[in-house]
């Protein structure tokens, strides 16, 4: 039998947007395509892509090659929503705010701009029969490729987070009939309030939870405490936190990452993800 060949950690394609959408408020989805993505590599569920988006301070041609687009380039971390190989497109859904160059690049998309993704890889699917998935609209994308790879005979819950009731959107189809929206505000104990009563309602077989890290805390709390689930049982993971640029978030989490290694604490890719949560809140 021939050996699959193992790609290396990252791969570079050049991609260039196709269409946008706008699935909310501050929601947008922008499909990639072009000749660049025909070999693109994704694979699991949630897949995780590294998205370089161009210097913001320099004028890119149309037909600005590969090279050209990474120099000087902001790496961002986003989940892939849709790969369709046969068309050689990719889906990626951005949250829009000012703050940050990825927002910022996303709310002037349009037909014809280029960037760099690399490869995407994910986690394998879940097998429990009872899911309980909890996110806020970066976690979104994460939650419904989740959803779609359940095994026909499970059943999912999902709760979704948002700051402000007006900030809710349409999901799509296969979040219907098991989605439900909270609006906390700036109140970090009341998705965990939540999220207590729905276990206490119908316990399920395994939580999976991601979005902002300082929410999610206190939920961590109450399921590796109270709750009395276990890693194999339950995974949370920050992706962003209030107050932080994804710089200062991401270098304190590499840097929490090394020092427990130095500890001599041998981290799984699911230690990673949680300590992402750890870090530390002062600014």
């Amino acid at each position: 039998m021939t050996e699959k060949a193992t790609l290396p950690r990252f791969v570079h394609y050049r991609a260039t947007v196709v269409r946008t959408k706008l699935l909310g408020p501050d929601f947008l989805r922008v499909t990639f395509g072009g000749e660049g993505l025909v070999d693109f590599a994704c694979s699991g569920v949630a897949p995780k892509i590294k998205v370089f988006l161009p210097d913001e301070t320099r004028t890119h041609a149309a037909d600005e090659s590969l090279e050209g687009l990474l120099e000087g380039a902001t790496m961002r971390t986003y989940t892939v929503r849709a790969n369709r190989e046969h068309e050689a497109e990719v889906d990626i859904d951005f949250v829009i705010h000012p703050e940050g160059p990825a927002g910022r690049w996303a709310a002037q998309a349009e037909p014809g701009q280029a960037l760099v993704l690399s490869n995407a890889a994910g986690k394998d699917p879940l097998t429990a029969h009872d899911v309980l998935l909890i996110g806020d609209p970066s976690a979104v994308p994460a939650v419904m490729t989740i959803v779609e790879s359940l095994p026909s005979d499970a059943t999912a819950r999902v709760l979704i987070r948002v700051d402000r009731a007006e900030d809710r959107f349409e999901l799509e189809p296969a979040a219907d009939g098991i989605a439900r929206w909270i609006a906390t505000g700036a109140d970090t104990e009341l998705l965990t309030s939540v999220v207590a009563d729905e276990i206490s309602a119908q316990r399920p077989d395994y939580v999976w939870a991601a979005g902002e890290a300082s929410t999610l805390k206190p939920l961590r709390r109450l399921l590796r405490g109270d709750a009395q689930y276990t890693k194999q049982s339950s995974h949370t993971v920050g992706y962003w936190r209030r107050h932080s640029t994804a710089d200062v978030y991401d270098a304190q989490t590499i840097a929490l990452a090394s020092q427990m290694i130095n500890d001599g604490h041998d981290l799984t890719p699911q230690d990673m993800d949680e300590l992402s949560i750890d870090v530390d809140q002062k600014e």
